[in-house]
């Protein structure tokens, strides 16, 4: 997947009324079976996450962009990885 687009996201839970914080990875992913063209997801990661993976690029998001990226999942389908892929 590349990512495209990176964007920063605070609000308030109407569930909870407690603070969210975390950031969307906009990507494409090619070569998806039955598709023409790209996929275009959303992914949201969580900061300790996105932190993580801020980490190789020295504190520079904008470094992120037009990067492959390959995203891990947990067993409750929440983002627990996003690394820089090998692609």
């Amino acid at each position: 997947m590349k990512v495209v687009g990176i964007r920063k996201v605070e609000y308030t839970s109407k569930k909870t009324g407690q603070p969210v914080r975390g950031w969307e990875l906009h990507v494409l992913e090619s070569g998806v079976k039955g598709m023409l063209g790209d996929r275009v997801q959303q992914i949201w990661v969580r900061p300790e996450v996105f932190g993580e993976l801020l980490q190789v690029t020295g504190a520079e998001p904008e470094k992120l962009l037009s990067r492959e990226v390959d995203v891990f999942y947990n067993q409750y389908g929440s983002v627990s990885a996003v690394n820089l892929s090998g692609k």
